[in-house]
């Protein structure tokens, strides 16, 4: 392996690190994010799209899965905070009379 191969290697894991810190503080900080009333514009493409030019199909497929994995489980966190109390928990959903019994 020349040097040469070795400092692209060096300079691909470098870029690629860059841009999923660049990622994962768009996903989890309100940078990413633009509010209007009830409606949410996302920003996170950007630094998909960026790192699938620079870095190649590879990178942004990579970039793209922490994508969705960060939205994923931000949208589970917001079902949560905004969900009506009877769906946030199976201990707290109405309890049910029941007139028969239960084998």
């Amino acid at each position: 392996m020349g040097k040469e191969r070795i400092n692209k290697n060096i300079l691909y894991m470098s870029e690629l690190g860059i841009l999923i810190a660049i990622l994962l503080l768009m996903a989890f900080t309100p940078v990413g994010y633009l509010r209007i009333g009830t409606m949410t514009i996302t920003f996170l493409t950007v630094p998909v799209v960026v790192g699938a030019i620079v870095c190649g199909p590879g990178a942004g497929t990579i970039l793209g899965t922490i994508s969705s994995a960060s939205r994923a489980s931000t949208s589970a966190s917001a079902w949560t905070r905004w969900a009506p109390p009877s769906c946030r928990s199976a201990s707290r959903a109405p309890s049910r009379s029941r007139s028969f019994p239960v084998f």
